[in-house]
């Protein structure tokens, strides 16, 4: 069967490359075909903040990449191009044809990473790796299933870093409710249904129409079909009260904003009000991935410092609820049978 498994780091430096380094030599170990992709930029040889070399991404002989023609290297051979636009140029479809390695430049949209993923599976990849970040994260929504690599470059302290892993993963666990797959920001109640226009991130302001329509109809449904502020959640929750469903499209729509504990903590407090939280859709979270070095700066250039390594793996696996693995301490295990059950289910 095919899969599509998204690696998205919390933050620079939490070892997202690393996790996707650990991947492709595990599938290539265990011949799997592989297809490549991001929602953004990644491969260049030098942090563009801190100056530190980053780790490359290698790319096995055979393996498809998709990327935007203008970052194809002499060891991809091309052998479709896309209409899929990057900030850089159109995403092309290419094969290894000797090992080497792969500057990512992807789709930054749901659909386009869509269309790259089938046009991946379609080439005979099996699985498909798709690099991506945290503030960039909704287009991963076209994903089974997602790694998060956190660590000390996120919190240097272990207990919010756990406390953080724990609150993202609470957003996975939410119901699922399947609605009628339209995108549209409608409330429905005993007074009728209003389907308003919406905005690429549901604001405070937009919160306050959203609940003067929901008080007209006495609402006893909300959908919101994309990303939502951690203000705009406590909005809804001060202007309305339950009994009400509030049914998002996908966890990651929550986590866009990039503040999981805020945003776990106002869906607390919704939930405390009497309502009932569900998502429309949603993937599984495979795993955390935790990356106990971060960067500081010391005589005037950056140096890799590391910090309680065992202390943090300890207290990530102890607040996530799902595997947790530091895979350069103690290898691709973990994780990597984590992708081959979700490989298996599909």
């Amino acid at each position: 069967m095919k899969l599509a498994v998204g690696v998205a780091g919390t933050a620079k430096n939490t070892g997202k490359t690393t996790v996707l380094r650990v991947l492709l030599a595990e599938a290539a170990a265990a011949g799997i075909p592989v297809g490549l992709t991001s929602i953004g930029y990644d491969g260049e040889d030098l942090d563009h903040v801190t100056g530190l070399p980053k780790p490359r991404i290698a790319v096995p002989r055979g393996t498809w990449v998709a990327t935007a023609q203008t970052a194809l290297r002499p060891e991809l051979e091309v052998a479709e191009s896309t209409a899929v636009e990057t900030a850089v140029g159109r995403v092309a479809l290419a094969r290894a044809v000797r090992p080497g390695r792969a500057v990512l430049a992807g789709p930054a949209t749901a659909g386009g990473l869509t269309e790259v993923i089938a046009r991946l599976h379609r080439r005979g990849a099996r699985l498909v790796l798709v690099d991506g970040a945290f503030g960039r994260l909704a287009p991963m929504t076209a994903a089974d299933g997602l790694i998060i690599a956190t660590g000390a470059a996120r919190h240097r302290e272990p207990k919010l870093l756990a406390r953080e892993a724990g609150a993202i993963a609470t957003l996975f666990r939410l119901p699922r409710w399947p609605g009628d797959g339209h995108p549209r920001l409608r409330v429905s109640g005993p007074g009728g249904e209003r389907v308003l226009p919406y905005p690429a991130l549901l604001d405070p302001a937009w919160a306050d129409e959203l609940a003067a329509e929901a008080a007209a109809v006495g609402a006893r449904e909300i959908h919101l079909p994309g990303s939502v502020s951690r203000e705009a959640l406590g909005r809804l929750g001060s202007q309305l009260d339950g009994p009400l469903k509030l049914v998002f499209s996908h966890p990651l729509h929550l986590l866009a904003p990039g503040e999981p504990l805020a945003v776990a903590e106002a869906l607390a407090a919704l939930a405390g009000r009497g309502f009932e939280l569900g998502v429309e859709r949603g993937l599984s979270l495979l795993a955390f991935t935790i990356n106990p070095r971060y960067p500081v700066r010391a005589g005037g250039a950056y140096q890799w410092r590391a910090g309680d390594g065992g202390r943090l793996l300890a207290a990530v696996r102890q607040a996530a609820g799902v595997p947790v693995s530091d895979v350069v301490a103690e290898g691709p295990a973990v994780v990597w049978a984590e992708v081959q059950r979700l490989l298996g289910r599909q």
